[in-house]
């Protein structure tokens, strides 16, 4: 049984690979709720991936916005609405993201 990667994170480990060849040989009920664990286990990777990416993203634009704006007025706000302003989103659309932009 092979697992797929994430980026260079290798997740077939021989560790892994004994534990998927062990349950292999369980009851269906037990493989099913293995699998299931394993489906939720690759969304958190894939959405922590995700993540990581939108995060880079936006550290590069604000390498090259945050000189351009007034130090008097740099609140996690304002930049904010400068950073969707520029990307051309809509209001809000980075509040997930207030906390890496403080």
């Amino acid at each position: 049984v092979l697992l797929p990667t994430l980026g260079k994170v290798q997740l077939s480990t021989p560790l892994v690979q004994s534990k998927l060849e062990e349950l292999m040989q369980k009851p269906a009920g037990r493989l099913n709720r293995f699998r299931e664990d394993i489906e939720k286990l690759w969304m958190a990777f894939v959405e922590a991936d995700l993540h990581r990416r939108q995060l880079r993203v936006l550290e590069r634009k604000l390498e090259v916005l945050l000189p351009t704006l007034p130090r008097d007025q740099l609140t996690t706000a304002f930049v904010q609405a400068k950073l969707e302003e520029a990307m051309q989103r809509p209001a809000g659309r980075f509040d997930k993201f207030q906390s890496e932009i403080d």
